[in-house]
């Protein structure tokens, strides 16, 4: 196994390896002279030449290994700079003297091969099988030759005709391993490696077979196993670094000196060359490892002074920017005669240095002219970048590209494939090509290859668009989390998505991980575009004026970037009122993009100055300088428009702005940019025209699309409905959402059916939810919650959906917690993390959490300008019956926002309850100016029901009652005024119930409540009956308080009152007050009062309305009760109070009141008064009469007899 492991290592050229394994064999078998050859050999291949002949010249005479040793001998004589011709001259001719044995001829062969001399190789395994024809030595050499030639199958057949002989021939097996498909060769390898563990070489092939095919989880596990085996096997050290640069992209687990293993287990200069230049390839220019490879080069050089090796070096040194250096050494290698590869390479050092010198012309004539028809990539490439025409240059980028390609087409991957393949080069070529489509081809292809290529990930990145950008730079922190360039380009993408609060996120991890970045232009030019959205502006001046002193200092902006970097300055500086400095800049910008795309993106800035200085004048005139063939012509007309639109006000003109984008590029983008044109100015019909003919020019699915969108926006739903429906799966959640829009959530459902559950999970649960079917949405939302690879966005909207499902079927525990899970994936402070507070801060108010509610919105009034949040902390100070704090928020709140509907309206029921509804009309005639809104109905509606004005709240509820936020509720009010005894209308209650359209199941619960009341209220028997079964159905559930009192009236209906009170006295006297069902509970607490008044106990009956007034100090019923007690305890002062309180708030208008008020007046004496109330009575009244003959003829007659 000795002889085989030596013959291994001198075949694949570990000559140190060899001569340590002939050295240990020599020890063992210390009168082997066969050793002793091959001990020899490895000096000579090592270029250690006078050591080699040393040990060869002693074995010369040698009878088996004589000729062999004479032929390394002359060979190893030619190596040297100044040959002994006469040592060779004397030892030629002694070759024929030896006499041919199978062991001399065979020696002789093999040597001649490991010299890489294979003709004469070849001639002695012509004599050797010519005389020993079944000689295994003789095809086993044969069979090397022919591999070395590239012809597998008479290779192959070779080294069957060794195993027909000799089933134990390591060097067959290797050798037929070496003909043969991966996957058979691993196969016979792993047959060697059972026969013979601890035999390195099988499992090296092994390696190398697995590296050709990139399988790179078993090139893993193979080199750790040889590392078992021998821990400083080169090749397993090397391919682990591989993989960790241009696989896994881990460039800081790869240690600093790795070639220190080479030098002390194999210091051969060709392993250094070709492993340093692999390396240096594919390591993305990282500086630790190019150093470390420029180090194995100067190592190289020491023992291997060759021009390639210098060469190498000083290319090496190029890809680590130490350009100057670089052009020395290129320049001391051309100095006797020209090397196009050198001076290749100064060029190119001086392309990347910006500084071209006039000689170039002249060195770029000499290369085309000494490479003619073989001209390098480099070359190419240098004849493209000095192109003027941008078409040729295209061209001859493209071309060094594929030549690249092209060198690799018949190799397997490892390190001569990544060394002809050169990813860094194509990179640099694809620096100066525009063609984007062909570039993200061309990456890809290498990314194919090096996945682990940091630089390339991000250089792609870049060119991609948005979302396919978001994909690979996501790679770049998968592989390096730390990659401050890979945070800021992110920062740059969600800027551009509108996105900035995860931008600054990005910023400020980048910034984290790399504080110099702080100083990089595009860092603060980022950062300044965050702060402008935010309206941060003096921030945002800062930031940019940060980005444009650091210009110079290395990291250079790209034009696109120093477009917005002086655009977005000039605008802050006019927002700031600093128009000189606005004006200053912008001539900046002239000067740093003249002869640029972007130049005339500056004049879009100039104009917005001159809008800043309220000239408009000035700005149209500079926009109407920007001609058609001008890049930012689009640009230039949008801007028009607005102006044209906001200024003066004239659609017309904003429509011929788009409609001159039509007429100078009529695209299809811009035929529907006149079609939303044509819509915003009213103009439908123009809209659907023009959107049609963009159709003819570009018939396919995204365009029907477009047609449905402008049909619908239009409101010609039936139409768009039929584009919808060609446009395929392109508009299939469009046209689903605007089903459910229209009601038709069945057809809805039949639309989303075929999409996958991912994309439809949103509009099916809405769809679901319109049919009332909520259980069904929650659950097909939970089981897309657990999808994985589900975007950020998405997540958020399927967490918050379920917790809104979650909170209408009244799981508030489940909701809390779906609010909690989505709270943790959004920025903190951002405008999605206020809005899931909010919506959680109500939940926990339904819930009576209080104290959840008020952290929740402690935390959300830091900033001051949080309406919603001062709403909710107004609300809970009024569900706390805190009503002062309540109504100063509330006013707060209408100062602010006049318009809130929400609040005015909270506004009104605590004015309400704290008897001061006049207070109100303030903030009603302030918000009387948007009496079109149904929200200003709604609250004029709940302002004349509390004053007592039935009518005029009967009109206004009645034009709100079709709005969707505020119709339910309208009607529910209407409904509650019919029932009322004073307003008693049945035939209207039924017909406002019919007109209600329950979504919710708190909607659906409030329907029946209603239409059971309703039913109670006709006071028939049958339908008393069926009122108390279906009361006795809603106790059971949420509902428990308004239907208990449901039926302790119908038990009054029925003569029934202690069963009535039993029930009364079972709920309401137990229940805490809540605003949602206070209505019912005080209206409880006064039946319960009216039964304990009836059976005398007043004492309670008043306990039981005092209760009522703690929460409304307003309550007609409650007062009147309080007076009957008084009345019935002769306490008239008393009873007179709380008439004439009752009698107020009634609006004068209740005959009953206005009646007992005028009777305890009387009884007072005081006849004027009494007088006066019978004159304020409704004339009509069947009653009247009585009230005639009882009270005012008796105070007359008491006022004439004083």
């Amino acid at each position: 196994m000795d002889f085989e492991l030596i013959q291994y290592y001198l075949r694949t050229k570990y000559y140190y390896s060899a001569q340590l394994s002939a050295s240990k064999a020599i020890q063992i078998n210390l009168n082997s002279s066969v050793y002793q050859l091959y001990y020899g050999l490895s000096f000579v291949l090592q270029n250690k030449l006078s050591k080699g002949l040393t040990i060869l010249d002693a074995l010369v005479n040698s009878v088996d290994i004589g000729l062999a040793s004479t032929l390394v001998m002359i060979h190893a004589h030619k190596q040297f700079e100044d040959p002994d011709t006469n040592t060779i001259n004397m030892l030629e001719p002694t070759v024929i003297e030896f006499s041919p044995s199978e062991a001399v001829l065979f020696h002789a062969a093999n040597v001649m091969m490991l010299c890489d001399c294979l003709e004469k190789s070849k001639t002695y395994v012509d004599q050797l099988l010519a005389k020993f024809p079944s000689s295994v030595d003789g095809y086993l050499i044969k069979g090397w030759l022919e591999l070395k030639n590239n012809n597998l199958k008479s290779a192959k057949n070779c080294f069957k005709a060794v195993q027909s002989q000799n089933k134990d021939s390591i060097g067959a097996y290797l050798g037929e391993a070496a003909t043969l498909e991966i996957t058979a060769a691993i196969q016979m390898l792993n047959q060697l490696i059972v026969k013979l563990p601890d035999f390195l070489p099988s499992f090296i092939e092994k390696l190398n077979l697995y590296m050709s095919v990139q399988k790179w989880s078993d090139v893993i596990e193979t080199a750790d196993r040889i590392l078992g085996i021998n821990s400083g096997c080169p090749l397993a050290i090397m391919a682990k670094i591989l993989y960790n640069t241009a696989v896994a992209g881990k460039y800081e687990e790869i240690p600093n000196d790795f070639f220190k293993t080479f030098e002390k287990s194999e210091p051969s200069p060709n392993l250094f060359v070709q492993w340093s230049s692999a390396l240096s390839r594919t390591c993305g220019q990282h500086k630790t490892i190019i150093n470390e490879c420029i180090r194995a080069m100067q190592i190289t050089i020491d023992l291997e002074p060759s021009v390639n090796n210098k060469l190498e070096l000083a290319y090496q040194i190029y890809l680590s920017g130490q350009y100057k250096e670089a052009i020395q050494l290129y320049s001391g290698l051309s100095n006797a005669e020209p090397i196009p590869k050198a001076m290749e390479g100064i060029i190119l050092c001086q392309i990347e240095m910006n500084d071209i010198n006039v000689q170039v012309e002249k060195q770029i004539e000499l290369l085309n002219e000494i490479r003619g028809e073989l001209k390098s990539s480099e070359l190419i490439f240098i004849n493209a970048y000095f192109a003027e025409n941008n078409e040729v240059k295209s061209n001859l980028i493209k071309l060094a590209v594929e030549k690249q390609f092209d060198s690799i087409t018949h190799l397997s991957f490892g390190p001569e494939y990544l060394i002809k393949l050169n990813p860094n080069m194509i990179m640099t070529f694809l620096k100066h090509l525009s063609d984007r489509i062909y570039k993200e081809i061309t990456l890809e292809k290498i990314l194919n290859v090096c996945p682990g290529l940091i630089n390339c990930w991000l250089m792609l990145g870049n060119i991609q668009n948005i979302k396919k950008a978001h994909k690979s730079l996501e790679k770049v922190l998968e592989l390096d989390p730390t990659n401050s360039e890979a945070h800021l380009m992110i920062a740059n993408l969600l800027i551009k998505q509108g996105h900035f609060a995860n931008a600054s996120k990005s910023l400020d991890l980048g910034l984290s991980y790399n504080l110099s970045i702080s100083e990089w232009p595009l860092y603060n030019l980022l950062n300044g575009l965050v702060h402008k959205h935010f309206e941060r502006n003096n921030d945002c001046i800062q930031a940019l004026e940060n980005s444009l002193n650091n210009l110079s200092n290395g990291h250079a902006l790209e034009h696109s970037n120093l477009a917005s970097l002086f655009i977005t300055l000039s605008e802050c500086y006019c927002i700031e009122n600093k128009i000189d400095k606005a004006i200053q800049i912008v001539n900046n910008a002239y000067e740093y993009l003249k002869d640029t795309n972007y130049e005339e993106e500056i004049k879009i800035a100039e104009a917005k100055i001159s809008i800043y200085k309220n000239d408009t004048k000035s700005a149209l005139k500079i926009l109407n300088s920007i001609k058609s063939d001008q890049d930012v012509f689009i640009k230039a007309q949008k801007m028009k428009a607005d102006i044209v639109m906001k200024t003066n006000q004239d659609p017309f003109e904003y429509a011929e702005c788009f409609k001159n984008l039509v007429d100078s590029f009529p695209t299809v983008d811009n035929m529907i940019e006149l079609a939303n044109a044509y819509l915003k100015i009213q103009e439908p019909d123009e809209a659907i025209r023009i959107i049609k003919n963009a159709l003819s020019l570009k018939n396919e699915p995204s365009m029907f699309l477009k047609v449905a969108q402008v049909l619908v926006a239009a409101h010609q739903y039936d139409e768009a409905i039929k584009y919808y429906n060609k446009s395929g799966n392109d508009g299939a959640l469009e046209m689903a959402n605007l089903l459910i829009k229209l009601n038709q959530c069945d057809m809805a459902i039949k639309v989303l059916n075929p999409l996958p559950l991912e994309v439809k999970v949103i509009p099916m649960a809405n769809a679901l939810e319109k049919k009332g079917k909520l259980d069904e949405a929650l659950d097909l939302l939970k089981q897309c919650s657990y999808l994985e690879n589900q975007e950020l966005s998405t997540r958020l909207k399927i967490l918050r959906h379920s917790g809104e499902i979650a909170h209408k079927l009244n799981r508030n525990d489940l909701a809390v917690s779906l609010y909690k899970q989505a709270l943790v994936h959004v920025v903190v402070d951002s405008d999605e993390a206020s809005s899931l507070k909010i919506s959680l801060a109500k939940l926990y108010m339904q819930m009576n959490d209080w104290n959840s509610c008020e952290m929740i919105c402690s935390s959300l009034l830091k900033d001051t300008s949080n309406d919603l949040a001062l709403l909710i902390v107004a609300d809970l100070s009024f569900r706390r019956c805190d009503f002062v704090t309540a109504k100063k928020h509330f006013y707060k709140l209408l100062e602010k926002q006049p318009t809130n509907w929400a609040a005015l309206a909270r506004l009104i029921e605590v004015c309400r309850r704290t008897d001061c509804l006049e207070e109100v009309k303030t903030s009603m005639a302030v918000a009387h100016k948007n009496t079109g809104q149904a929200g200003f109905h709604f609250c004029c509606g709940l302002y004349y029901w509390y004053a007592s004005n039935i009518n005029d709240a009967m009109k206004h509820f009645n034009l709100a009652k079709n709005d969707a936020e505020w119709g339910q509720q309208a009607l529910h009010n209407m409904v509650q005024i019919c029932l009322d005894e004073a307003t008693l209308n049945l035939n209207l209650a039924n017909k406002l119930i019919t007109e209600m359209k329950p979504n919710t199941p708190d909607e659906q619960k409030n329907y029946m409540l209603l239409s059971t009341y309703v039913l109670l209220e006709s006071k028939e028997k049958q339908s008393v009956e069926k009122a108390i079964n279906v009361f006795n159905e809603l106790s059971q559930e949420s509902c428990k308080i308004a239907a208990s009192l449901g039926l302790a009236m119908a038990f009054v209906y029925q003569k029934q009152a202690q069963r009535a009170k039993t029930i009364l006295k079972r709920v309401a006297l137990k229940a805490t007050w809540k605003f949602e069902e206070a209505e019912y509970l005080e209206r409880s607490w006064l039946l319960m009062a009216e039964l304990y008044f009836q059976s005398g106990k007043t004492n309670i009956c008043v306990e039981l309305v005092n209760k009522v007034l703690v929460y409304n100090k307003s309550s007609i019923k409650g007062l009147e009760l309080l007076s009957a007690v008084a009345e019935k305890e002769q306490k008239y002062d008393d009873a007179v109070d709380y008439y004439e309180r009752a009698w107020a708030l009634s609006g004068q208008k209740y005959f009953k009141i206005g009646y007992k008020l005028a009777v305890n007046l009387y009884k007072l004496k005081l006849f004027t008064k009494s007088v006066e109330i019978c004159f304020d009575l409704n004339p009509s009244s069947p009653d009247q009469v009585k009230l005639k003959k009882d009270i005012m003829d008796k105070a007359r007659l008491s006022l004439r007899s004083r």
